[in-house]
């Protein structure tokens, strides 16, 4: 699958496209910026963006978010802002909660993509996912 990375932390950026490229999918970024993801969006279109909510400014991860999925494109916000983020459930399909295991991605994608494709998710979810859609 080719996730999209958008996160302004450079651990936590490097950290998800490494595992998330062990487990086999193709990682565009991480983008730091909303602008960068954009940009990187306007050239190749993605099967699922995870997003941090804050970026640059306070929810600019969330505007993101709804102009990916204006796009066709899924998103997974990834961020402790849970208010923020289940004000915004329509623009996601869940959230996976900072702070967060690594190794839990490799997880998630597999429920990302069955909900995209209108399947019910493999339960028990993992650790710090929620969804907003099921």
């Amino acid at each position: 699958m080719l996730i999209l990375i958008v996160e302004d932390d450079p651990i936590i950026g490097c950290a998800s496209a490494a595992e998330l490229e062990e487990a086999g999918h193709e990682v565009m970024g991480p983008a730091i910026s909303a602008a960068e993801a954009d940009e990187i969006v306007a050239r190749r279109r993605p099967d699922l963006a995870l997003v941090d909510i804050n970026l640059e400014y306070a929810g600019a991860g969330v505007a993101l978010a709804w102009r990916l999925k204006d796009l066709g494109i899924a998103c997974i916000f990834v961020s402790g802002q849970a208010l923020e983020a289940r004000r915004n459930c329509e623009a996601a399909l869940g959230m996976l909660h900072k702070p967060f295991d690594p190794a839990v991605l490799g997880k998630t994608i597999p429920i990302a993509d069955a909900l995209k494709n209108g399947r019910a998710p493999n339960r028990p979810l993992p650790p710090g996912l929620e969804l907003f859609a099921a």
